[in-house]
């Protein structure tokens, strides 16, 4: 006689088993959320405009800069300007940036 004809589990035993691991999973990962999670940003996230200063987008990305601030609750923006090209030069900037994956630049 074999473990699974001594002992048969029904539906409803392995839905609540299932449920039990999950609820157990979930509290878990709720528990050790706020514990591992490091601060953001680190450091300060550069917002590099591809034209130059004085420009539309340039008096746009200062003006939200103070916006994102608030919503990331005291990060520092950066506002970077590399105009040329008709825009090129920044451009390729940000990808150079993006290249590192560091997560912490935006484009405008």
């Amino acid at each position: 006689m074999t473990a699974a004809t001594r002992f048969p589990r029904t539906a409803g035993s392995r839905a609540a088993s299932l449920l039990g691991t999950a609820l157990a999973a979930l509290v878990l990962c709720a528990a050790a959320g706020p514990m591992a999670q490091a601060a953001y940003p680190e450091k300060a996230i550069t917002m590099i405009v591809a034209y130059g200063a004085g420009g539309s987008t340039d008096v746009t990305a200062r003006m939200l800069a103070p916006y994102i601030e608030r919503y990331l609750r005291g990060a520092r923006i950066v506002i970077l300007n590399r105009p040329g090209a008709g825009g090129e030069i920044g451009f390729a900037a940000i990808a150079a940036e993006l290249k590192q994956l560091d997560g912490e630049f935006r484009s405008l």
